[in-house]
């Protein structure tokens, strides 16, 4: 068993919307634009780097949701989103789009299967209360809850559960994506 004993999800009980198709063109010239700014930011790597766009842009569309004021004004802008409600009718598009290219290839004379899987998710602290509305909008536009972890009781037990979690979505690949000192007490939410 984990540190911290198993992940507990808090989610919406609310279908999943299949998004709106041409608001995912949108989303792929916003996501095309925060590839670029990422890159700038970045600078010249000392190391091979590899990052994904997609990921990135799920990870703070999803967040997005949840936050208000400056905070919610920002993300927008980073997101290059005019409208996060689009946004997220064109990401759900989007998503289920790519989720449709996994599967059986024929090519080369030779059968393969193309595996694709997204693995994002939120990690909130159990001690806040996670309203309603933001977690609706998870569930429907992005098929996806919050996954509640004690960052204020056991800090150390919370990254160990994250870091298990990874591992399990990338088959082992990523068995670490949280170090030591990544979070402490004073975290509330942590995008993965």
């Amino acid at each position: 068993a984990r540190p911290g004993g198993p992940l507990k999800l808090v989610s919406a009980d609310v279908a999943r919307s299949q998004g709106d198709p041409a608001a995912a063109v949108g989303v792929v010239s916003s996501m095309n634009q925060l590839t670029l700014d990422l890159w700038q930011a970045i600078g010249n790597p000392t190391a091979n780097l590899a990052l994904s766009p997609y990921s990135i842009a799920v990870a703070l569309a999803m967040t997005a949701n949840g936050a208000r004021g400056n905070t919610a004004k920002a993300m927008t802008e980073v997101l290059h989103a005019d409208s996060l409600a689009t946004y997220n009718a064109g990401m759900a598009a989007l998503t289920q789009e790519l989720a449709g290219l996994a599967g059986p290839v024929s090519g080369e004379g030779k059968d393969v299967e193309i595996e694709l899987s997204a693995a994002n998710q939120l990690f909130g602290d159990s001690s806040v209360h996670w309203l309603q509305a933001f977690l609706t909008v998870l569930g429907k536009q992005y098929g996806a809850g919050m996954r509640t972890v004690s960052f204020v009781r056991d800090p150390e037990a919370a990254r160990s559960q994250i870091n298990g979690w990874t591992s399990d979505q990338t088959h082992g690949r990523i068995p670490e994506i949280m170090p030591k000192g990544t979070v402490d007490g004073s975290t509330r939410l942590v995008l993965v």
